[in-house]
């Protein structure tokens, strides 16, 4: 009789280790689950923050979504020399975020925007598209990268 009680008690015992070492393993994956969930909403945050600028047609503000040392490089009249908006922005939303790593990101963003500037066949032309762009994680902060010319 007592080799069968120590049995069931090893048994009982392994099923509450076995339990405790899953618990561990269900609280370790959530975690590292909400880290990355939350570095997303982050970057999310900042996009959505971006396109607010630019919707705002607040283009200094917009300026400060690139990385310092773009900015260091490049002033704000430099920047938009190269790259002047030719369209107003009127919405943005998140469609896709692909991200290769913890600190970089592809995230597609569809917008509706009105071409404005000087080709007259496109001024004031309503249209929606989806723009790629990159965005890296520095310092604590997501960072748009800017485009290629």
């Amino acid at each position: 009789m007592t080799g069968v009680f120590f049995k069931v008690k090893e048994s009982k015992m392994f099923w509450r280790v076995r339990a405790g070492l899953m618990a561990v393993a269900v609280i370790a994956v959530t975690a590292c689950a909400s880290v990355q969930e939350g570095r997303g909403v982050a970057l999310e945050d900042r996009v959505d923050a971006y396109y607010e600028a630019l919707i705002a047609k607040n283009f200094r503000a917009a300026y400060l979504f690139f990385p310092p040392g773009y900015r260091e490089q490049f002033s704000f009249e430099a920047h938009y020399r190269n790259f002047p908006p030719v369209a107003a922005y009127e919405s943005a939303s998140v469609v896709r975020k692909e991200c290769a790593t913890e600190t970089a990101c592809r995230v597609t963003t569809k917008v509706s925007l009105v071409f404005m500037g000087d080709i007259k066949e496109l001024k004031g032309v309503r249209t929606s598209t989806t723009l790629p762009e990159r965005w890296v994680h520095t310092e604590g902060v997501w960072w748009i990268l800017p485009p290629r010319s």
